[in-house]
């Protein structure tokens, strides 16, 4: 299991002493079910993104039944709704930062395809005056006094 998931043995200990997942033992050693390697996909999954072990846990005690009332139920329903806003956050951020570095990486190729070109000069004033505008206001840059009068 645990070159399936490239995890070590030991992180699969510590997710069992954790209580988030549950091999069974038969003649001394851990046998893991589909249901185990599930659960390790998504505790995985969750770590990759941020959450921390009480973040999985809440969602792992609805999914055993752990958690039945409703007071309880709604109470861990609004917390996933914060995740939920915090991973759009997220989401918007690896799409602006996935942009740009596909951006670079294609300059970085049209550069490198030609040998003439001095690489002091790679990182210009230019394309560092337009990511600049992609993200400020573009008056700032078209009138440098009156802009100075808005400071």
């Amino acid at each position: 299991m645990a070159d399936m998931l490239d995890v070590t043995p030991r992180a699969l200990r510590f997710y069992e002493d954790k209580g988030l997942i549950y091999p069974q033992r038969i003649k001394g050693q851990r046998v893991y079910s589909v249901r185990e390697r599930a659960r390790m996909d998504n505790i995985l999954r969750g770590k990759r993104l941020g959450f921390t072990l009480d973040d999985i846990r809440a969602v792992l005690d609805i999914y055993d039944g752990k958690v039945t009332t409703r007071e309880e139920l709604l109470a861990r329903k609004e917390g996933f709704e914060q995740l939920l806003k915090d991973l759009t956050v997220k989401r918007d951020d690896i799409d602006i930062v996935t942009e740009n570095l596909t951006s670079l990486c294609a300059r970085i190729e049209d550069y490198a395809a030609d040998p003439a070109r001095d690489a002091g000069t790679f990182m210009n004033a230019d394309a560092y005056n337009a990511v600049l505008r992609r993200y400020m206001d573009d008056d700032l840059f078209d009138e440098p006094a009156a802009a100075a009068a808005r400071i």
